[in-house]
């Protein structure tokens, strides 16, 4: 038996402790799948690869997607170049998805103590409040709404008849709907991850 309490281990360890400081641990494995009631678990990186590595990697990606497409969208918005204008706006959705999925990903292992702390996450949590992710979500969908509706008034110049594609009120869309889109992913996406950064503040 380990004669040691998780205070004093997290001590030695320079770890943080999410458990009964007085616990005495009865055994300590380094296989997830070896763990039981009293168990002590280390986690390690993998053998051949560590998904935190995964985790940095898939945010770079997603930021990377994000900024090509909005720097394509703004750089075709004032040209006939519609096909391509739909492929830039989906760029910036997938990478906004990336963005989000590697930054719950990391904040769930890190909470469920498969990764290290991160003083980074303490970081964000006090920047990128819950406040603040409403706020811009609605901001998004209001300036979506706001294009959709001057491309309404576009459309209705023309007596709501056929509109070229390559339409000046077709791109309008493109983006306006785009930004409707990753408002409410935002809004959503703020109430999640205030969710799960609720056992770092308490």
């Amino acid at each position: 038996m380990i004669a040691f309490t998780a205070a004093e281990i997290a001590e030695i360890t320079s770890g943080r402790l999410d458990a009964d400081p007085g616990i005495t641990p009865l055994s300590v494995v380094a296989e997830s799948l070896e763990a039981n009631q009293g168990s002590l678990y280390v986690a390690k990186p993998g053998e051949h690869a560590d998904g935190h590595d995964f985790i940095d990697a898939a945010f770079a990606a997603g930021a990377v997607l994000a900024l090509v497409g909005l720097v394509a969208s703004a750089a075709l918005l004032p040209t006939p170049r519609v096909h391509t204008l739909v492929y830039a706006a989906m760029l910036v959705i997938i990478g906004f998805q990336t963005i989000v999925f590697a930054a719950f990903t990391k904040i769930f292992a890190v909470n469920e103590g498969l990764l290290p702390p991160d003083r980074r996450l303490d970081r964000v949590f006090r920047v990128v409040t819950l406040e603040v992710g409403l706020s811009l979500g609605v901001v998004m969908v209001a300036a979506g709404i706001a294009g959709s509706l001057y491309a309404l008034a576009v459309w209705e110049q023309t007596a709501f008849g056929a509109l070229d594609a390559s339409s000046l009120a077709m791109r309008i869309v493109i983006v306006s709907s785009s930004a409707i889109a990753l408002g409410v992913q935002v809004i959503l996406s703020s109430f999640f991850f205030s969710i799960l950064g609720l056992r770092r503040r308490l």
